[in-house]
This record gives C-alpha cells, structure tokens and sequence, in this order.
C-alpha cells in the first residue's frame, strides 16, 4: 500500500513537471514571437519610411517651391532696400554730429558730457583725462550718449543687412537643389524647415497675412492664399434657365 502511494505521489510530480516544462516553454515562444514581430513591424516602418524619404518631388510640388522662394525672395528684396534707407539716414547723422565735434591734435573728434567726467572718440573709445584737457572742449556740443546711441542703431542696422544678404545666399543655394535631378520631397520639406527657420523678422513683415507671432499661419497656406487665383461660380436664376420644349 504504500509502495503504491509512493508511486502515485513519483507520477503526480512528474506529471507536474511536465507540465512547468510546457508553460515555460509557451511563455518562452510567446515572447519570441512577439520579438519577431515587433522586429518586422520596425522594418516594415523603416521601408515605408525610406520609401517616402526617397519619393521624389513632382513638378508641380517643385513648381510650389519655387513660388515660395520667389515670395521670399520678393520680401528680401524689399527688406535690404528698406535697411539700406535707414544706414543712409543713420550714416547722415552720424555725419552731421562728426561735423560739429571737437578735433584733437591726432585728429580724432571727440564728444564731452555736460560735467566733463564723460568724453568718448568716434569710435566710441573713452578718451582720457590724460589723452586731452576736458575744458579744451567748448560746452553744449552733441552729449556723448547721443552719438553712441547713434552708433548702436547703425550696428544693429548693418547686423540685420548681413542677416539678410546671409538669408538672400541661403535662397538661391535652395533653388540650386531644388532644381537638381531626383530632388526628393523630403529634401523639399527640409529646405522649406530650413528657410522658415532662418527667416529674418523684416521678411516676415513684408509676406502679406504672415504673422510674425508664435500662433503664426501655415506659411504654404499664406503661399496658396497669394498664388492662387479667385474663381467666382455664378448660378443662375431659375428665370434665367431656358426650358427646352421637343414640341
């Protein structure tokens, strides 16, 4: 009897084993399977992802592209005119200030302040009390704050000339690729990020419905609105409708 217990008990806990074996074994597969196919669902998004990357661009997307190029382009334009006006009233009066100033022996001219503790060159360099007598300079003159602040406005003006002639090279190397042979879409979309990016505040402004805020309008939106002509569909009047009578 009891060597038929101990029998029983020997199967039950081999059966039991088996049976560890087989859920293991199911786990372990499960989990193989679930890597294959996370392996074929990324290489599946990496063909369709190759597969749009290397699309390339149709006519008309390319013809799209270079309408926007032209737009900004235009507002380039316009913006390096606008700036070139005011260097030349900058420049101007910066001119008329030099005139009236006082001329040292080395032949710099020189701007005092009302209590004589300030006096700086045309360069903008402070000029010591050592360099020059501050009672050599007459009273009244151009303060030297006023002509700095003249000197800071001409500098911000010719940093956002170079920005724009920056931006002006950067359109025409995007005209080159885009015109090159088997340009791609993405290539276009990335040129397109790119140029947006690197948009200077003054073309901003001059793209009509262009928002330079940060809830600013999709720019191709803008592009269509400007490019695209207004077509006006005229119903007419049930009077206006001739019925056609066989008899």
């Amino acid at each position: 009897m009891i060597q038929l217990k101990e029998h029983f008990a020997s199967d039950h806990r081999s059966h039991q084993s088996d049976w560890l074996l087989q859920q293991q074994w199911f786990i372990k597969s499960r989990h193989d399977q679930e890597k294959r196919d996370d392996k074929a669902e990324k290489l599946q998004d990496d063909l369709l992802s190759f597969a749009i990357d290397a699309l390339v661009a149709s006519e008309i997307q390319i013809e799209e592209f270079n309408m926007k190029l032209d737009q900004y382009d235009e507002s380039t334009v316009k913006a390096l005119m606008d700036n070139q006006i005011r260097i030349d009233e900058i420049n101007a009066k910066i001119e008329n200030m030099l005139a009236d100033a006082y001329v040292m022996d080395d032949g710099r001219r020189v701007f005092k302040s009302y209590d004589n503790n300030l006096i700086i060159d045309e360069f903008g360099t402070i000029v010591t009390a050592e360099e020059i007598d501050p009672n050599l300079i007459p009273n009244g003159g151009i303060a030297p704050e006023q002509y700095l602040d003249a000197l800071n406005i001409r500098n911000e003006e010719l940093e956002i000339q170079t920005q724009l002639i920056e931006f002006q090279e950067q359109l025409d190397s995007a005209r080159e690729l885009s015109a090159k042979d088997g340009v791609t879409t993405q290539e276009l979309d990335d040129l397109e990020a790119d140029l947006f990016d690197a948009l200077p505040p003054s073309v901003k402004s001059n793209i009509s419905g262009f928002d330079t805020a940060e809830n600013a309008p999709d720019v191709t939106a803008i592009f269509a609105k400007n490019a695209s002509p207004v077509v006006t569909v005229i119903t007419p009047s049930p009077s206006q409708i001739s019925t056609y009578d066989p008899n």
